[in-house]
């Protein structure tokens, strides 16, 4: 489990909580096996999650499951709760999805199905094309929703073995939750990853029985860097150029040490997941940035939804965020394999 400044007081009130949030999610999860309180899209759904709080690199295959999809000649929307959004429906995520899947509608609201619905319904009937399956941002514990596949993704850095149930821990569910899963994807999946894999001493090879096992496994690979302007520039830009890191991701560990690694590292600095870089957060950042003498300011691609609102200046140097491509290094076929199999079962299933 990450570092985070509520640790401390999640050790000591967790144990105490736990418990009751077992019993809640177990109740609640009994009720939804028997179709209490799910609605059915009329379109089908295609569910990308995880089972814990932390980071698991969704975002990208969120963006990799649209992008085969409409390689199969459909035309997905991304259905997400949009956490932290505004009054106008924008949250970092959305921003990120909107920004670079141009042409896929975002919508984002706590209540998915009706997200969906009113989208539909304000289609016109040349119009009727512009959505024939949902993608489900973050939904394996949003069970409102019928979907009909469950892609859930594991930190292969994160051992879910070992976890404990929020508060204490980071899972949303007991571990057995996985059994819901249609397809298990293993993210972070670096080649000692692979090698511990084949020699079946990684903490997934001790998943319990009658638990699926990862069979699509996936990295993230900076491809480029982009500046603030939207030019795009070699992953190697800034080798030699003192650069400050700063981020505000579930997750941050391999953000922060690829950028030493990527870059002339003078300084960094990491703030809650989805911290909204008010403008007090903005100054400081800007303070930070100017002492550290760096000519250059990395953010994610997440955070930058919410900096690019800064006014011109607001910043002492060039703001650049990396292009993370999703490399499946294993199970590809499988992948879009399960995807097509699973929009075609559901829309011959709507059909009848």
């Amino acid at each position: 489990m990450q570092h985070r400044p509520w640790n401390t007081t999640r050790r000591l009130i967790g144990p105490l909580i736990e418990p009751l949030y077992a019993l809640v999610v177990a109740r609640r999860n009994r009720a939804f096996d028997r179709g209490q309180g799910v609605g059915r899209a009329s379109v089908p759904v295609i569910s990308i999650g995880n089972m814990t709080t932390g980071g698991t690199g969704k975002t990208p295959l969120v963006m990799l499951t649209c992008r085969l999809l409409a390689e199969m000649g459909r035309h997905p929307a991304i259905a997400m709760r949009g956490y932290k959004a505004d009054g106008a429906g924008r949250s970092d995520e959305a921003e990120e999805y909107r920004r670079l899947l141009p042409g896929v509608p975002v919508l984002v609201g706590a209540d998915r199905l009706q997200q969906v619905e009113l989208y539909q319904a304000g289609l016109r009937g040349d119009e009727r094309d512009a959505m024939d399956c949902v993608v489900l941002d973050d939904g394996f514990a949003h069970r409102r929703l019928h979907r009909d596949l469950d892609v859930v993704l594991l930190h292969a850095g994160v051992d879910l073995t070992t976890e404990r149930l929020l508060p204490t821990g980071d899972l949303r569910e007991p571990l057995s939750g996985l059994a819901r899963a249609g397809l298990v994807v293993l993210t972070h999946a670096e080649p000692e990853v692979l090698t511990a894999v084949d020699a079946g001493t990684h903490w997934t090879c001790r998943l319990p029985a009658g638990l699926p096992r990862p069979r699509v496994m996936v990295r993230h690979v900076w491809a480029g860097l982009t500046d603030s302007h939207g030019a795009a520039g070699d992953a190697g830009l800034l080798a030699a150029v003192p650069t400050f890191a700063a981020c505000a991701i579930g997750r941050p560990e391999a953000f922060i040490a690829e950028a030493g690694r990527r870059c002339k590292l003078v300084g960094s600095m990491v703030l809650d997941d989805h911290d909204a870089f008010a403008p007090a957060t903005a100054a400081k950042l800007a303070e930070r940035v100017a002492s550290s003498g760096a000519k250059a300011l990395l953010v994610t691609e997440k955070d930058w939804s919410k900096l690019s609102r800064l006014a011109p200046g607001a910043l002492p140097c060039e703001v650049y965020r990396p292009v993370l491509q999703l490399e499946v290094v294993r199970g590809g076929e499988v992948l879009r394999q399960t995807i097509a199999g699973a929009v075609a079962g559901a829309a011959g299933s709507n059909m009848k």
